[in-house]
């Protein structure tokens, strides 16, 4: 017991230090590029809270790359002080050394993720014309407001108000959803209160009604919803609302299920460290040990994100081909590990 828990706090210590050193360079990088948008409206706040986003939101991609650095950091200062084979004379082998390790690495693993895919969205809604937050359009004597834009076809509580002539209000309506097909948008379930002249209201619902507008798809692509910036709560609601609405939810499911690997992306590579300390990084420095983990970090990163792209280019089976890099290096690192002796 007192070994799981001394190998669990150098791996979570270390995994700790690597990703406060990553996530610290990725917010002086943005903010060192400022603000994407509305420069002139930019404030010292906003700019700070403009960084802190980003480099929250690419926490997630660097988790990874932070397991692999830090067990590699943790676990091979532990082999220069010669600890690794006291405990391997002790009798614990490199495996049960390694998910002893993993423990640390998945307890900062968690803490990241959390970070990452829940405070980065909320904060991202307090940023000025964050995409997520309600869109407001004028078409003709209507004013629009749109409570989200899921893509170019696909809109969410859709609000409208009709001015007359005079500028009093003609008419307000609400429709919980909205769809391009065809070439003609399409309001569903819209629900009209008309204000007449003489002081008289009345109402009408329809279940389906032709949407006459000049506002295009190309217009609404600039607001639609990235599915990289949702949390992983709100990719579920969007992708339960497409799925009962028979529209197509391959891009959100793709990119919940890569969001969902992550961390067993990190629990791979924090075995796979381990099995580098104990094979042929034992020996060497420890500046070379950290050139070899931020080479193996990045070439991961870049094969994964290659293979997550040729396979939603292809819509290939999400969960199965998301695995297989996974896979492939978790059953790769538990066998050099049962073969150390």
């Amino acid at each position: 017991m007192l070994l799981t828990r001394y190998l669990a706090f150098q791996a979570a210590r270390a995994t700790a230090a690597v990703l406060g050193a990553i996530l610290l360079l990725l917010f002086l990088f943005a903010l060192i590029q400022g603000p994407a948008d509305n420069v002139d409206k930019a404030t010292f706040w906003t700019t700070l809270l403009g960084a802190t986003t980003l480099s929250l939101s690419a926490s997630l991609d660097v988790l990874p790359i932070a397991a692999l650095l830090g067990v590699i950091i943790g676990i091979g200062a532990l082999a220069s002080n010669a600890e690794l084979v006291a405990m391997r004379a002790g009798g614990f082998g490199a495996l049960a050394i390694g998910t002893r390790v993993m423990l640390g690495v998945i307890l900062v693993v968690a803490l990241g993720f959390v970070c990452g895919d829940m405070m980065a969205p909320r904060l991202s809604a307090n940023l000025p014309n964050s995409k997520q937050q309600p869109v407001s359009l004028r078409d003709g004597s209507s004013f629009l407001t749109i409570g989200a834009v899921l893509s170019s076809t696909s809109l969410l509580r859709l609000r409208f108000l009709d001015l007359d002539e005079r500028w009093d209000v003609a008419r307000i309506a609400s429709a919980p959803s909205a769809r391009f097909q065809q070439g003609q948008w399409t309001l569903e379930s819209l629900d009209e209160t008309f204000f007449h002249p003489d002081g008289s209201t009345s109402t009408r619902h329809t279940a389906m009604v032709p949407w006459k507008t000049t506002i295009s798809p190309e217009v609404l692509a600039f607001f639609a919803v990235n599915p990289e910036q949702l949390s992983t709560i709100n990719l579920w609601h969007y992708m339960r609302y497409l799925a009962a609405n028979h529209q197509d939810t391959y891009a959100f499911r793709f990119t919940l299920w890569e969001r969902l690997i992550i961390p067993l992306h990190a629990c791979a590579l924090s075995l796979l460290a381990v099995a580098f300390v104990f094979g042929p990084l034992r020996s060497v420095h420890r500046a070379q040990r950290i050139l070899a983990g931020c080479l193996l970090g990045i070439a991961f990163h870049f094969v994964v994100k290659m293979l997550f792209g040729f396979g939603q280019v292809m819509r290939l089976p999400i969960l199965g081909f998301a695995l297989i890099p996974t896979l492939l290096l978790l059953g790769g690192s538990l066998l050099v590990l049962r073969r150390l002796r």
